[in-house]
């Protein structure tokens, strides 16, 4: 079967690198079974659906899983941006649906995006913390919106990027594009470029937080550093953002407003923070 093939190489890694015995590795191999039949799924405690990211076909999936599994088995969807309140409203047991969000490869990241939609049980949201002791990984909780915390601020910081390529922090290969746009390229100095990129992420985090997508600064730093290889010596980014100053941030974003008003708007937890000369970390005790 194809799947256990690449699980059989997903161990070959350590095996190969001296991490895992061969002895090992067939001792956990042991332990799997697959099938292709979802009545094989009648007594499991906890499935995880991660099929491809169309909400139709996830919703199928759960049609299955809502006709074959036990009474208060744990419905997980595995899904990066999908709405998990339509897929657990669309069967008939909301309150077992949570969102479980591996990073890939998922043997190797540590960070877990634990999403809670509306519905879901607080036993259901607690047995998924405990997976993640289980499992060693590094549990973020999450609310539901689209690419939850890690993936909703990166487009963000992507967007940052693509708008200081197009000014002229750019590979020679884009130059064309941009004169089609009528834009004078112009230097950026590296000071220049990170204080954008981080202005960005952080911003946006403030409006993650200020959503209650992530209950605590803490959480949006936690996804970042152990989701994406920030750099652990800078904290995170509401941690960085903390080290340099809010007001500071604050002074950049509103700096950066004056060419692209409609990307740079200060989130408003930002701003509250500035007035009453508070921090990020102020918050982290808050749930």
């Amino acid at each position: 079967m194809r799947n256990r093939a690449h699980i059989e190489k997903v161990y070959d890694g350590p095996v190969a690198k001296g991490c895992m015995s061969a002895e090992k590795k067939a001792e956990l191999m042991a332990r799997w079974t697959g099938s292709t039949s979802y009545e094989a799924l009648a007594n499991a405690d906890l499935v995880i659906e991660a099929v491809f990211e169309d909400l139709a076909v996830k919703k199928a999936v759960f049609a299955e899983l809502d006709r074959v599994c036990r009474p208060g088995a744990v419905l997980a969807t595995n899904t990066s941006y999908l709405d998990i309140d339509a897929i657990a409203a669309s069967i008939s047991r909301p309150a077992d649906v949570i969102g479980l969000h591996f990073f890939s490869p998922a043997n190797i990241m540590k960070l877990l995006e634990v999403v809670v939609p509306r519905a879901v049980s607080a036993d259901v949201v607690a047995t998924a913390f405990e997976l993640a002791k289980k499992l060693r990984k590094t549990p973020v909780r999450a609310g539901v919106c689209d690419g939850f915390i890690g993936n909703r601020t990166l487009p963000v910081y992507r967007s940052a990027a693509d708008a200081m390529m197009e000014d002229g922090a750019s590979p020679y290969q884009i130059d064309a594009e941009r004169a089609r746009a009528g834009i004078t390229p112009r230097s950026f100095t590296d000071e220049e470029i990170m204080r954008r990129y981080m202005a960005a992420m952080i911003n946006e985090g403030a409006n993650v937080v200020h959503g209650r997508i992530a209950l605590r600064p803490l959480d949006v730093d936690v996804t970042f550093l152990y989701g994406y290889g920030f750099p652990r010596y800078r904290g995170g980014p509401m941690k960085y953002a903390d080290m340099v100053g809010l007001p500071r941030i604050l002074a950049d974003i509103r700096e950066f407003a004056k060419e692209d008003p409609l990307f740079w708007q200060a989130s408003p937890l930002l701003v509250e923070l500035v007035e009453r000369g508070a921090d990020f970390a102020s918050l982290n005790q808050t749930v």
